[in-house]
């Protein structure tokens, strides 16, 4: 089976190793290719993709010298691949599982033309990491849903060989061509959200997407109609995509001008989609959340916080709306009980805190790392404690200034005897105090270290240890 990883990159020397080595640490049962596309790049970008393609023969890199659409330009390399798969240049997936998860689901549902995960954003500028959904476990996206908006980051996507080659026969160009890809493949067949957190998109002010205005963003979304309604051939679908439309166009005049009450948008909403799944999608009905409180229709926003909560259903999103609607005068003590249950459920949900924790380290966001720590409930410590480690090693080596000499004792209830004993072992590296190094190493030593990640900073400590002792002896 082999597997295609298509990468558009323009002007990202900052991200795209990451991107590349992301792609590098993917297992699974297939042959993997990477083809790289750069799009007439005036940095560094070009140099460090063809320095992979020499060191790794999977990747392809092609060097572009004309500015074009890399996607479409893509499909006619790919058609000989089972799967594709997006990655943009700027962005990285976090699960080395990720794509053997996806191929794995689309054989056990062959219907399924295109399928996605879920992602976590990172705002480079704020140094802001969030999750981009959090609505339960795998689910198949309908047509209507998808119409509205709701589709997947196009760096989750994993595409079938039949989609692939409809792309290629039709060659469609237009703008928001992952919105594009979700739809087509609903026409023609299932595209479906795994629950897994396998990719990091980021937003930044150059990347293809911030860097446009919010006037050529709304436009955007109209010339994209305007190519994509000749395709829908189904009656009640067209219908459906006008009813998109109006409201798009209604939605951005009533955020831009505020032509009209915050309750006059609600009962759009209800006219146009009210008999519809769509106004019971999950996403529409946050957006209601959200007008709901701007109006202050306290007893309609109970009435969907309790919806819900019936459905199991959370979103991060919801403890800023639940945090709002505490300080509106009202049901305050319900208010309040929703917004610490969501945050208790945010803070357990089963992917978060050691996959958090380690985008926090991985982005040097320590400050922010410790107060998730501290964030963390006691029943759930055991979930950190390896990445817990990597965190502490991390401030001792670089002498952080959040790192001070009770900073261990302060985490030692998290960590078992083999973490605390890496630990102090760093630290006293970190002292040259190689006497109490050699006695915490033959302790060590003694034990099954299991956890790679502990693993690999246990070996890198034994060979600092193995070069200051060398140096020692050279100055005696």
């Amino acid at each position: 089976m082999k597997v295609t990883v298509i990468t558009s990159a323009y002007n990202q020397e900052a991200f795209i190793q990451d991107c590349i080595d992301s792609v590098i640490a993917q297992r699974g049962d297939f042959d993997l290719e990477h083809l790289i596309i750069d799009d007439v790049s005036s940095d560094r970008t070009p140099e460090i993709i063809l320095a992979a393609a020499h060191k790794h023969k999977h990747i392809k890199a092609i060097i572009r010298t004309i500015n074009r659409n890399n996607l479409n330009y893509a499909w006619p390399h790919v058609l000989d691949s089972d799967y594709v798969a997006i990655l943009d240049g700027d962005d990285l997936w976090i699960d080395n599982d990720k794509l053997q998860k996806q191929i794995d689901y689309m054989d056990e549902h062959p219907e399924v033309l295109v399928s996605g995960t879920n992602a976590y954003l990172f705002q480079n500028e704020k140094n802001l990491l969030f999750p981009e959904y959090f609505w339960g476990n795998a689910a198949q996206l309908s047509f209507e849903t998808l119409a509205l908006g709701f589709g997947m980051t196009a760096s989750t996507m994993l595409l079938s060989k039949l989609l692939i080659t409809k792309l290629h026969d039709i060659n469609h160009t237009t703008p928001l061509f992952d919105y594009f890809i979700c739809l087509f493949a609903s026409l023609n067949g299932k595209v479906a959200r795994l629950s897994d957190y396998t990719t990091i998109k980021r937003g930044h002010a150059n990347n293809a997407w911030g860097d446009k205005s919010l006037e050529l963003k709304q436009n955007l979304n109209f010339v994209f109609y305007d190519k994509f309604f000749p395709l829908i051939s189904d009656e009640s679908q067209i219908a459906h995509m006008s009813s998109v439309i109006r409201y798009k166009r209604i939605s951005i005049e009533y955020y831009n001008k505020g032509f009209m009450s915050g309750q006059d948008y609600l009962n759009l909403v209800s006219e146009l989609f009210g008999a519809t799944s769509s106004y019971n999608d999950p996403r529409v009905k946050l957006q209601r959340l959200r007008t709901m409180i701007m109006v202050k229709d306290l007893s309609g926003a109970k009435v969907l916080l309790q919806e819900f909560e019936r459905d199991n259903l959370l979103h991060p999103r919801l403890i800023l709306l639940c945090y709002r609607l505490c300080t509106i005068e009202g049901d305050k003590a319900f208010f309040v009980g929703q917004f610490n249950k969501y945050r208790t459920m945010y803070l357990e949900h089963r992917s978060v805190p050691s996959v958090t924790l380690k985008l926090l380290i991985k982005f040097k966001l320590y400050k922010k790392a410790l107060k998730y720590v501290d964030l963390i409930s006691n029943d759930k410590k055991e979930l950190l404690s390896s990445q817990l480690v990597v965190l502490l090693h991390r401030l001792i080596r670089v002498n952080h200034k959040l790192y001070h000499e009770d900073l261990i004792d302060q985490y030692v209830s998290y960590l078992n005897d083999i973490q605390v004993s890496i630990m102090r072992l760093s630290e006293s590296l970190k002292r040259e105090d190689m006497g109490q190094s050699e006695i915490l190493m033959a302790k060590i030593d003694g034990s099954t270290i299991e956890d790679k990640t502990l693993l690999h900073i246990y070996s890198q400590l034994k060979s600092d240890l193995t070069s200051m002792v060398a140096e020692s002896l050279v100055s005696d």
